[in-house]
């Protein structure tokens, strides 16, 4: 919700989830829409790397009826 954005919410909850599990050894991947930057800046902040990135196509034969 718009109102709750930029308040570090997501960035505690996170980091809490990755404390919690790099005490367990675990590794964690994402997928996230990659136009969400804000989203995708968030997780490179927290030490996410990106290591794998695919754009998908649309392929409308009649575009004027979409």
């Amino acid at each position: 919700m718009p109102e709750y954005q930029g308040r570090g919410i997501g960035r505690s909850a996170l980091q809490q989830v990755l404390e919690i599990e790099s005490k367990s050894n675990r590794n964690i991947h994402l997928e996230i829409h990659a136009d969400h930057e804000h989203t995708l800046n968030l997780y490179k902040s927290c030490g996410f790397i990106v290591y794998h990135a695919q754009d998908y196509y649309d392929y409308r034969a009649n575009p004027s009826h979409s």
